[in-house]
């Protein structure tokens, strides 16, 4: 007789098989349902529609107002005014820096003319005057922007 071979172990495909089939079944269950859920929900009743307003409503625009900042480049008398009231009067001392807010004019007078850096609502206008002559000047706010209308915000739409 001979000997028996030992047999390498094999799955049993049968019962492996029948495994996936039931996890595929489960699965293909699970989303039915789940189609099924989502297809009701959305036939329940919608939220009746609101009435939306035609423009959101805009920020009111800032009033428009004069800004000043300065630094002295030398010692000299300034008297500053902001919409007729006088906000400082004295001696600025070399590096000495300051800042004004009018809602409508602001004027400065200086001592000397080109001893004095200003930057009036953020323009830069340097030293001026001449160093010989009093400095008198008022700068005024700029007259307030329209406020666009929804219209104008509309961007026209190419036709293809």
């Amino acid at each position: 007789m001979r000997p028996e071979q030992a047999s390498p172990a094999r799955p049993l495909h049968g019962t492996h098989r029948s495994s996936w089939i039931l996890a595929g079944a489960i699965a293909a269950t699970v989303l039915i349902l789940a189609g099924a859920a989502g297809f009701l929900s959305r036939r329940e009743s919608t939220p009746a529609p609101v009435d939306l307003p035609a423009a959101p409503p805009s920020a009111a625009p800032l009033a428009p107002e004069v800004t000043l900042a300065l630094v002295a480049e030398r010692d000299v008398e300034a008297t500053i005014i902001t919409d007729g009231v006088q906000e400082f009067h004295g001696d600025l001392q070399p590096d000495e820096a300051r800042s004004f807010t009018a809602n409508e004019e602001l004027s400065v007078e200086f001592a000397r003319g080109g001893v004095v850096r200003l930057r009036v609502n953020g323009r830069d206008l340097g030293a001026p005057g001449d160093e010989g002559e009093p400095y008198l000047h008022t700068f005024v706010a700029p007259a307030p922007s329209p406020v666009p209308s929804p219209a104008t915000n509309r961007i026209p739409l190419r036709s293809t």
